[in-house]
């Protein structure tokens, strides 16, 4: 008898749950008979087949039981390119009973229109991630008797998951436009990337009562001050890495926005190296008084020099318990003003300047959390 046969069968669960399911089976299965009878018998596995290797795809599909699954990732990118249809070959995901989370990243269309119209079938979800699309669209060229037509996946995916959004308290899309009319009573974080409008997170805010995190990657900032108010929210990151048209304007430069919607030639784009004030900022977060985390990183313009003065950000910054930010600037000259008593000592928040941006260092993230859909799977 191993030392690993000693284990009674639930500090072997407990075992089980730093494991990704390939994992688990790679490493347990086909030892012997009692452990091949508890990896049978566990009940929360996770799988995430992003980047996996084809013989541990299929070694999953042949050995877990879909009630057994409570995390699913599902990936048709480069490397696993055709994996959800195989994925579907083996199970109908309606018989995922237990299932509560689920991302899908860069998911085919055929795979999409049986997979959505399911979940609302999963009374345990309370994760979705829509996720990885590049930043574009998802529009798809069906043909039937001859005609072509385009869809929007996404835009009409409401009409799978409006009884599902109701219960949800993770949420990360691409596509913030369709849920500006959806509500979400439970729904706790909310990340929505690749050039999020403003516009849209106000919307969504009115009908997320108990929103705690927001992510959000903006199209632009220039309409920054127009926050509704979210009381429930503590936790805010802000990511702006755009270059060009719909990236970070400072709100003077809106009319000359508006100017420039005529067509331009290919190679010609408006750039603008300014960014909101500082001002701005402060009147966006006076929405959220309950406030404790903020994260704010603009990445691919240059900032005004007023966005490096430490002394205003600590006007701002008081009753934070975490800032976290990213700045591309031309020089470090401000850099000083990150250097005092309530910087250093009081926050013990620092700042430095590297290779043309000045940041906080925290691996440029926000230290307290880490939240994806598949912490809603523990």
């Amino acid at each position: 008898m191993t030392q690993l046969d000693r284990l009674p069968t639930e500090l072997f669960y407990d075992v089980l749950k730093y494991f990704w399911a390939h994992e688990a089976l790679h490493s347990f299965s086909n030892l012997n008979d009692r452990i091949d009878a508890i990896l049978k018998s566990y009940s929360t596995y996770r799988i995430n087949c992003r980047s996996i290797r084809k013989s541990a795809f299929h070694h999953i599909c042949e050995w877990i039981s879909p009630e057994q699954v409570i995390s699913l990732i599902l990936s048709d990118k480069n490397d696993t390119l055709g994996q959800s249809q195989l994925f579907l070959s083996y199970f109908r995901i309606k018989q995922f009973i237990n299932l509560r989370s689920i991302s899908l990243i860069e998911i085919n269309y055929k795979s999409l229109c049986e997979i959505l119209p399911s979940l609302s079938q999963l009374k345990q979800l309370q994760a979705i991630s829509l996720d990885d699309f590049g930043g574009k669209e998802i529009h798809i060229d069906s043909r039937d008797n001859g005609r072509t037509s385009r869809m929007d996946i996404y835009s009409s995916s409401h009409k799978f998951c409006a009884e599902i959004f109701l219960r949800l308290r993770y949420l990360c899309t691409n596509y913030s436009e369709v849920l500006t009319t959806m509500r979400f009573p439970n729904l706790l974080h909310l990340k929505l990337n690749s050039g999020t409008l403003m516009s849209n997170v106000n919307k969504i805010f009115q009908h997320a009562p108990q929103l705690q995190s927001v992510t959000l990657s903006l199209s632009n900032l220039y309409d920054f001050t127009g926050g509704q108010p979210c009381y429930s929210l503590k936790q805010l990151s802000v990511t702006s890495a755009g270059k060009y048209e719909n990236s970070i304007f400072s709100s003077e430069f809106k009319p000359l926005i508006e100017k420039r919607r005529e067509p331009l030639c290919k190679t010609e784009h408006l750039f603008v190296g300014v960014t909101m004030s500082l001002n701005e900022i402060g009147q966006f977060l006076r929405n959220f008084p309950n406030l404790t985390h903020f994260e704010v990183k603009i990445l691919h313009q240059d900032v005004d020099m007023t966005m490096a003065t430490g002394y205003y950000w600590q006007t701002i910054t008081q009753s934070l318990s975490s800032f976290s930010f990213k700045f591309r600037l031309q020089s470090e000259m401000y850099v000083n003003s990150f250097r005092t008593l309530f910087w250093v000592e009081e926050k013990r928040w620092f700042v430095a300047y590297h290779d043309r941006y000045l940041f906080t260092i925290s691996d440029f993230g926000l230290p307290y959390a880490n939240i994806s859909s598949d912490s809603f799977s523990m």
